[in-house]
């Protein structure tokens, strides 16, 4: 009977070790997941904002280079207003003008794609700078911000040698952008501003994908459809993806 109780006792401790070994081996990841996105809140000056937060991808460091970009951005626009509201305008002129005490911002977000390898992410950035003849200025700004599950920038270059890969009509050429613009103000019944053509080529800076997986180039109001159209959302020639 104590050989048996020594046994038990033995083969409890080793079943014990296993488990623990079993539960510390770590999950093996799924890359074909879609990423992790939270949302985050903070009042930061004059600025209310809601930005993501991306875990699941790759690794910690690709995490880390996602949101990093995510956080420069939405930095890059709200410092120099945090920084007028509080210490004034550079210009003397333009400072006499503002009432500080009545900026305000916001910084929200949309995801726009969060497929498998790639998640595309839509800030959309406003402030508002009141005046002291009654008069309020606002501006708005829209940017794609574009990752890989490994955490690098997809470019429009990107894109383009993909479609290159597979004989597609580059959707980013000069080309093929003002097929997409024109097609889109046709659908609209939109007039184009003059001198649209130049404008085109901003859509490599500023574009996002959708579900589907096709490309939206996003123009400033005014810069190739009348400024009363707002933001100038177009689909371009290209989803390699699907």
């Amino acid at each position: 009977m104590k050989k048996m109780r020594i046994l038990a006792a033995v083969m409890l401790s080793a079943a014990t070790m296993l488990s623990s070994v079993a539960m510390a081996a770590p999950a093996k990841k799924d890359i074909f997941k879609p990423l992790t996105v939270t949302s985050r809140t903070i009042t930061d000056g004059i600025f209310k904002s809601t930005y993501p937060v991306i875990s699941g991808a790759k690794d910690s460091k690709a995490d880390a280079a996602i949101n990093g970009a995510i956080v420069k951005d939405v930095t890059d626009f709200t410092a120099p207003f945090n920084r007028t509201a509080k210490y004034g305008s550079p210009f003397d002129k333009i400072d006499a003008q503002i009432e500080h005490d009545k900026m305000a911002g916001t910084v929200n977000y949309q995801v726009a794609c969060n497929a498998k390898t790639i998640i595309s992410v839509i800030m959309d950035k406003k402030v508002t700078v009141p005046h002291k003849d009654g008069k309020s200025y606002s501006l708005e700004l829209k940017d794609g911000i574009n990752y890989t599950i490994d955490g690098t920038i997809l470019k429009a270059a990107d894109w383009s040698k993909m479609a290159k890969a597979v004989n597609m009509e580059d959707p980013f050429s000069e080309a093929c952008l003002k097929k997409s613009v024109d097609a889109a103000l046709a659908a609209k019944g939109l007039t184009p501003v003059k001198n649209y053509e130049k404008q085109l080529g901003l859509a490599k800076d500023d574009y996002y994908i959708d579900a589907d997986t096709n490309l939206h180039a996003l123009y400033v109001p005014g810069l190739v459809a009348p400024e009363s159209a707002g933001w100038f959302d177009v689909i371009l020639n290209m989803s390699v993806m699907k």
